[in-house]
Parts: C-alpha cells; structure tokens; sequence
C-alpha cells in the first residue's frame, strides 16, 4: 500500500508524455491545446491536441488518435493518423497537413491505403512524400484556439481535459528527468495548492486514474484510434465516486508518517527509488514503450476494482 500512490499517479505522466512524444518534438507546441470549429462556445466540432496525440470530442463519445509520424516543412505540420475503416478491421492513414494563419488553424488532408502507404513509408522524403500538392486537398474549416475544453464536454470530460493541459506546462521538467516529473505531476493533483494533498485529493487522483483506465481498457492492445462512449466514461465516474473515497482514506492513513491528515512529497515518495525504477528508461525510450505502458496501465484497472470493493 506504502507504494501505491506513486505507483498510480506518476505513470499517468509518463502515459501523457509517452504518447503525445513531446519530449523530443517542441515544436508541435504551438499547435497543442483546445481548438474549436465556429467558436469555443457553441463549436460544431472540437478537438484537444497535445504533441501526437489527438482527442476528438463528440456528441456521445471521444475518439483518442496518436499520429504514426509527424514532420515539417516550410512551417507546415505534416503528420500520419491510423484510421479503422467502418466496418472492417483494415487500417488506412490519414495525412494531414496543418498550419496556423491569423491565429487560426487550418487544415488538408485526404485518405491513403494501407497498401500505398508501405510503397512510400521508408523513402527519402518520409512524410512529405504524402502531402504534396496539398493545394488540392479537401480544406477543413479553420479551428479557434479555446482557453479550455468547451463546456458541453466538459460534464464528463473536464477534469481529464484539465489535467492533460495543465500537464503540457510541465514537459520540459519531464523531459529533464523522473523524479523531478513524478513530483510535479504528483502535485497536479493538489487543488488547494498547499504543497500536500489531502484525502479528497487523492481520491480525484483515484478518479482521473480511472477515467485513463477506461480508455487503456478500449485500446485494445495500444491500437488507435481509440473510440470510447461516454456512457462507459460515466459508469466509471459512478464506481469511482463510490469507491475512491475509501480507498483514498487507506492510502492516507498508511502514508500519513507525521499524522497531520496529509500526503507531502515526502510520505508519497518514502518507499520509492528512482535509481533502482524503470521511469528513467521509460522516459529515454518513449515511443517504444508505448504499447507497454498501455498494457500496464490496463491491468491496474482490476486492481482498483478489487481494491475498492473491499
């Protein structure tokens, strides 16, 4: 138990940071954050982007996609997206370009087979040789830059939407290293902003694990796109407003050395070594590690169930 709160909380950022591969692609920033079609009040469609990774939000569910490959050219975003056809198990590739006019994005993409894209995956243009002339792509409708995620997602969607922008602000500190990353997405968790957190803090941990869970259990072994309803969002919300609480209680009470009702980075990371850990090499290989990382944050998702129903 003295070993669970790090062990639940901190791969959270290292799942964050291993897919959207921020670390080594800076430059993917300034297209990150929340964007919406019309407006960010009442958009027809919005999406939250974060290095590679992309989470479509629709009427009754999310679609969470992460590019294969990703490049640029002359201020140009050229990136790879897997796409499930309708109905069948082949895969195909989405090549999208994007670019940022008059504080706007604007995209072209168009559809390639599976087949064409293994003639051209290895060659000396990579990317770029899908995405020329782009000029005669469908063009999407320009996306508004929002502050946050609209408000009709955010009754199930929010406090996961929240995390994962706030935790955009800390890549560099993970990219620098584990322990400085697992301390500072630790403390993403801390609401009232006193250095500690407390039990209903570490319950909402609990909760944003489990809404991760959800989407690993979709993943159906690390393949994107991932399609998850809302309904099985908020089933988990409902197990976990129920079950965290207690568990968050026994996590504090066998954390909680100094006895003021708290968790401080400390008591959290008492029990657990970086030097002997696998974080450092999770962060040096991130896109390799990927699919394990799914696979072990998937198995979690019965270990909280267990605990919780004790």
């Amino acid at each position: 138990m003295r070993r669970l709160v790090p062990t639940l909380f901190a791969p959270i950022g290292v799942l964050l940071l291993a897919l959207s591969g921020a670390a080594a692609e800076g430059r993917m920033f300034a297209h990150d954050g929340f964007w919406a079609s019309d407006n960010c009040r009442l958009p027809n469609e919005a999406f939250f982007q974060f290095g590679r990774v992309r989470v479509d939000f629709e009427s009754s569910e999310i679609k969470i996609n992460r590019a294969r490959r990703v490049s640029w050219k002359g201020g140009k975003r050229i990136s790879i997206w897997p796409v499930r056809l309708t109905g069948d198990d082949r895969t195909g590739y989405e090549i999208a370009v994007e670019w940022l006019e008059g504080g706007k994005l604007y995209g072209r993409s168009r559809f390639v087979s599976s087949e064409d894209f293994r003639k051209f995956e290895n060659s000396p243009n990579g990317p770029e040789a899908f995405a020329e002339p782009a000029d005669a792509w469908l063009k999407a409708s320009p996306f508004e830059k929002c502050e946050g995620l609209p408000s009709r997602y955010r009754f199930v969607h929010g406090m996961a939407a929240t995390f994962a922008d706030r935790f955009r602000a800390i890549v560099p500190t993970c990219a620098a290293g584990a322990q400085a990353c697992a301390e500072r997405v630790t403390m993403l968790f801390d609401v009232s902003g006193n250095g500690k957190l407390s039990r209903a803090e570490v319950a909402r941990g609990l909760r944003l694990a489990g809404y991760f869970l959800t989407i690993a259990a979709k993943s159906a072994g690390g393949r994107f796109p991932v399609v998850v309803k809302d309904e099985d969002m908020m089933a988990s919300e409902a197990l976990a407003t129920v079950t965290t609480p207690l568990v968050a209680s026994g996590l504090v009470a066998g954390n909680d050395y100094d006895n003021d009702g708290e968790l401080s980075l400390k008591e959290i990371f008492a029990d657990f070594s970086f030097e002997t850990s696998r974080f450092h090499d999770d962060f040096q290989k991130l896109d390799k590690g990927v699919e394990a990382l799914f696979r072990v944050v998937t198995k979690l998702g019965p270990m909280l169930q267990a605990i919780g129903s004790r």
